[in-house]
């Protein structure tokens, strides 16, 4: 992946250039795609024999690591 979706580049760009405050995600979920999702994530998401996407949850390790 080399880019970030649109919104959440619009959010980096609004916390690194104005004082506007930004809300970060309280639930993350991973999903799967057939294709490349595009920047909006709308492309290609599986569906259908019970899929659904999962919610993850990640800590910091000792080392400052993420991990889910």
């Amino acid at each position: 992946m080399t880019a970030l979706t649109n919104y959440a580049e619009s959010q980096v760009i609004k916390w690194l250039m104005t004082n506007a405050a930004i809300t970060r995600p309280s639930a993350w979920y991973v999903a799967l795609h057939t294709a490349d999702p595009t920047e909006t994530g709308a492309v290609g998401e599986l569906s259908g024999n019970g899929y659904a996407r999962q919610s993850a949850t990640f800590t910091e390790d000792t080392n400052g690591l993420v991990d889910n």
